[in-house]
């Protein structure tokens, strides 16, 4: 039974991310379907908590008492996805479907999470596999196992238009063996000096990409899902390469706010300790060193160039994703509505990541994979992002190992009150 509610919950946060996945026609419906008889086959029943995590308490607390809190953010869903259905050529019962999808998968989740880890694991493994297979392919393009031009293929095509990025373009992605995709369609990037093609492993884009393989890295670096040191090493390692060589410019700010934000936090928190503090202030006097020797080699990257060229068109739409409130010839009322649901919901997500900077004194790995996932749309992709299972997993929990805190909370201000 496992097995089987491994895949399913592997296919549902896969949908709207990966492209083998989005050849199928009907892919809500289906993973609706996948959801009804993973619920059916678990009336038999999950365990209740699994024994390698036993340290993390909070699977105790996620039940159908609680879900007050989940339940608002798919309501927020709801009037998000109900408000486009009033747009011009936009599918109502596609919407409504993935609403449904939503609610079922979240009842998936209560109902079996005594399996909550071993999804999360198998999660990571597979953003393992895809990594590994992605590296792989870019290995073959650079000892000229592959060449860049030819035998294209078109996700647009190969996906009836699920997604969009190379629609009419005829010379965009290879797929060497298989094993992952290559965007060679817009030529090779430079970063410090070096030239090479971005890789997308199974996603439409590598973008989405590093947005789908950054939590695995967070929970690999910060968490306790892999025992075996080696093992996270070199999956850590593997996964980095992988992300380094998405190149994704957005993921990359993501982490260093994130990156920057926890530092502050730490030595703040913690009344700057001496060895935590100079090595800091040494790194970033030896990073200022490096930087300065030769800045041509930072500021001539066109990794950053492209991005950050005020016409180019990921600037432009980070812009006005941003700026959605100001009034547009192009735009109207039904796109004013959205993005006010969509900002409901990234306001509703940012308060669990305040209550736990005010309850816990350490971060958890879910936290930050939640941050992440709100940087990282500030890109331009709310209007994506904020619609997917998998990230409205993540807060889920990030919520639940939360409120865990608040519970543990309570039952302490109770104890306190009667004695």
């Amino acid at each position: 039974m496992i097995v089987f509610n491994v895949f399913i919950f592997l296919f549902s946060i896969s949908i709207g991310l990966l492209v083998p996945l989005s050849i199928l026609p009907k892919l809500s419906a289906i993973g609706i379907l996948l959801l009804i008889m993973g619920l059916a086959v678990s009336v038999y029943g999950a365990p209740r908590k699994i024994g390698a995590f036993s340290k993390e308490y909070f699977v105790e607390n996620i039940n159908f008492s609680n879900l007050h809190v989940p339940a608002l953010a798919i309501f927020l869903l709801f009037l998000l996805l109900a408000s486009r259905c009033f747009a011009d050529g936009v599918n109502i019962m596609t919407n409504m479907a993935v609403v449904i999808l939503h609610v079922v998968f979240l009842i998936f989740i209560v109902n079996t999470r005594g399996y909550l880890f071993t999804y999360i694991r198998a999660y990571v493994i597979l953003a393992f596999i895809m990594s590994f297979f992605g590296v792989i392919s870019d290995l073959f393009l650079l000892f000229n196992i592959v060449e860049p031009n030819v035998d294209y293929v078109n996700i647009s095509e190969m996906t009836n238009n699920a997604f969009t990025r190379d629609v009419n373009v005829s010379k965009s992605y290879i797929f060497p063996y298989n094993l992952g995709f290559i965007l060679v369609g817009s030529g090779k990037l430079s970063f410090l000096g070096l030239e090479f093609y971005r890789i997308s492993g199974w996603a439409h884009e590598p973008t989405t990409a590093s947005f789908f393989v950054m939590p695995s890295m967070i929970l690999l670096f910060q968490g306790n899902i892999i025992k075996n040191v080696c093992a996270r090493f070199i999956m850590f390692l593997t996964i980095l390469m992988f992300w380094i060589l998405a190149a994704s410019v957005g993921s990359l700010i993501s982490i260093v706010v994130i990156t920057s934000f926890i530092i502050v936090y730490e030595l703040y928190t913690k009344f700057f300790p001496f060895k935590l503090s100079t090595f800091l202030i040494a790194s970033s006097f030896c990073c200022v060193l490096l930087i300065s020797y030769n800045p041509g080699i930072i500021v001539e990257s066109t990794i950053f160039t492209s991005k950050f060229d005020f016409s180019s068109h990921t600037l432009q739409t980070a812009i006005k994703a941003l700026t959605w409130f100001m009034p547009r010839i192009e735009n109207d009322l039904v796109h004013y509505i959205s993005f006010m649901f969509i900002w409901s919901i990234i306001i509703y997500f940012s308060f669990v990541i305040l209550m736990s900077l005010y309850l816990q004194k350490e971060l958890s790995a879910y936290i930050v994979i939640l941050a992440y996932i709100l940087l990282h749309s500030m890109k331009g992709s709310q209007s994506s992002i904020y619609t997917l299972v998998f990230t409205f997993f993540w807060f889920y929990v990030a919520y639940f190992s939360v409120y865990y805190k608040v519970d543990k909370l309570n039952l302490l201000l109770i104890k306190s009150v009667k004695l």
